[in-house]
C-alpha cells in the first residue's frame, strides 16, 4: 500500500502543477458588501480567459490562504483588491510565490495599501503612497484623456483612463521595473488630512511618480500594480485597459521563447579551431493570443561570443522563417585564442518575457601539420629573398674565384 502511494505521490504533485497554470487566487475584504457586485464584469473577463477563479477572503476572521502545499506552489496568479484588513498573506510568502514562478496583480487605492503588500511592492522597487495620500490634477480632474503610456506592450492604447480615487507610486532605478504610465506632470499626491500643501505632506509632485507600474523578474515572473481601482469597477469599467493589463501580468502576452539554436562550422568540420568561420542561428516566436507565431522584424537581437569577457556582440539580422519561428542569424571568424568560448543571446526587452540561451564550445589551436608554410606566407618573402641572394651570391663567389687569375703554370721539361 505504501509501495502505490510512493508511486502515485510523483504523479499528483504533476496533476496538481498543470491545474496550477490556471488557478487564479482573488483575495478581496468580506467586510466590503458591495464586492459582488461592484467587480462582476472583472470575474466575468477573467473567466473568459479560462482562468480558474478561487475567492479567498479577507478579515479578521477569514485565516491567511495557503500559497503552498509541501513547498508545491497552489496557483499560477493572484489577484489582490483593495483591502482594509491587517493579515493578508506574510511578505515572504508572496516573495517566494514570486521566485517561484507565480504572478500577482495588485490593485489599491488612496485609502492605503495593506502592509505585507506594501512591504514586498517595496522589495521589488515599487513605493506606492502612504495611506490618505490622494492623487489630485486641478488640470485634467480624475481622468486621464490622453494618458502617457511608456510601454505598448503591456498597455497597447488607452484614450482614456479614469483614476478616481487613487494613490502614486515612486520607483527605484531598477532594471526589472516595466513602468507603464505615467503620471502628469500637473499632478500631485497629497496627505488629505492635513489639508494644505507642503513639503511634509506631498508623497510625489509632476511626472516623477506613476500611476500602472509592473515588474518582470528573471525568471519571467510578473507583478503588476495600479492605485486605482476605478477602472475595474462595474460602473467605469474600462475593458480595453482591464483586458490589456490582465493579459500582460497573467501570461497571455507579451510572450516571446527561443524555439531552436544552431551553430556549425563553414569548412564543414566538427569541431573549431582558431581563425574558423562559424555561423550562429537562433529561432524566435511570439504568443499572439492563440498561437505560437514568428516574432518578426527585430533589429535589435545580439549575439555574445564570451571567454570572460564578450570578444565580439554581433546583430542577429532575420534570414527565413521555419513553422512558427523567425530565424536570426549571423556568421564570423573565430578570434586567434583558443579556449572555451560560449554563444550567448540574452534579449531582455521591457514588456517582453526574456530569452536566456548560452551554448559553450571549445575551440582548439592550430595542429602541427596545420599551420602555412612559409611561402604561405606574404611577410616571409623578404627573409626568403634575402637568403636565396645569399646562396647565389656565395655560388658566384665560388665559381670565379676558382676560374679567375693572371698566372698560369708551365708543365716543366726534364731533360
Amino acid at each position: 500500500m505504501f509501495f502505490l502511494l510512493f508511486l502515485l505521490t510523483p504523479l499528483a504533485l504533476a496533476v496538481s502543477s498543470a491545474l496550477a497554470d490556471s488557478r487564479t487566487l482573488v483575495l478581496y475584504d468580506s467586510r466590503l458588501p458591495e464586492f459582488t457586485t461592484q467587480y462582476s464584469k472583472l470575474f466575468q473577463t477573467l473567466e473568459s480567459k479560462n482562468f480558474d477563479l478561487e475567492l479567498g477572503l479577507v478579515g479578521p476572521d477569514s485565516p491567511s490562504p495557503d500559497l503552498f502545499t509541501n513547498g508545491f506552489r497552489r496557483y499560477q496568479n493572484i489577484l489582490v483588491l483593495p483591502t482594509t484588513s491587517r493579515d493578508l498573506v506574510p511578505t515572504e510568502t508572496l516573495l517566494q510565490f514570486v521566485q517561484d514562478g507565480g504572478d500577482v496583480f495588485v490593485i489599491s487605492d488612496n485609502k492605503g495599501i495593506q502592509t505585507d503588500v506594501a512591504l514586498f511592492l517595496n522589495e521589488l522597487g515599487i513605493f506606492p503612497s502612504p495611506k490618505e495620500y490622494k492623487y489630485k490634477d486641478y488640470h485634467n480632474g480624475e481622468t486621464l484623456d490622453d494618458p502617457e503610456v511608456q510601454n505598448t506592450v503591456v498597455l497597447p492604447s488607452a484614450k482614456s483612463i479614469s483614476y478616481t480615487d487613487g494613490s502614486v507610486a515612486l520607483l527605484s532605478n531598477s532594471e526589472l521595473l516595466v513602468p507603464v504610465v505615467r503620471a502628469p506632470r500637473t499632478s500631485y499626491t497629497v496627505n488629505v488630512d492635513e489639508g494644505r500643501l507642503s513639503t511634509d505632506s506631498t508623497w510625489h509632485s509632476g511626472s516623477q511618480g506613476f500611476l500602472f507600474v509592473g515588474f518582470q523578474g528573471l525568471n519571467n515572473a510578473r507583478v503588476f500594480w495600479t492605485g486605482s481601482s476605478a477602472s475595474f469597477h462595474d460602473a467605469s469599467f474600462n475593458e480595453e485597459v482591464v483586458d490589456a493589463l490582465v493579459n500582460w501580468t497573467f501570461q497571455i502576452s507579451g510572450l516571446i521563447k527561443a524555439t531552436s539554436t544552431k551553430h556549425y562550422n563553414e569548412n564543414g568540420d566538427a569541431g573549431y579551431k582558431i581563425k574558423d568561420t562559424t555561423t550562429y542561428e537562433i529561432g524566435l516566436s511570439h504568443w499572439n493570443g492563440d498561437q505560437w507565431v514568428p516574432f518578426k522584424n527585430r533589429t535589435d537581437v545580439q549575439l555574445e561570443y564570451v571567454m570572460l569577457d564578450p570578444y565580439y556582440r554581433l546583430n542577429l539580422v532575420p534570414t527565413r522563417e521555419e513553422n512558427s519561428s523567425q530565424i536570426y542569424s549571423t556568421t564570423f571568424q573565430i578570434p586567434d585564442r583558443h579556449g572555451m568560448f560560449t554563444y550567448k543571446v540574452l534579449y531582455q526587452r521591457d514588456g517582453y518575457s526574456f530569452v536566456d540561451e548560452s551554448t559553450t564550445v571549445p575551440v582548439r589551436h592550430l595542429a602541427n601539420d596545420e599551420y602555412p608554410r612559409s611561402w604561405e606566407i606574404t611577410n616571409s618573402w623578404v627573409y626568403l629573398s634575402s637568403a636565396l641572394a645569399v646562396v647565389i651570391g656565395w655560388f658566384a663567389f665560388v665559381v670565379l674565384f676558382v676560374f679567375s687569375g693572371n698566372k698560369h703554370f708551365d708543365k716543366e721539361k726534364t731533360e
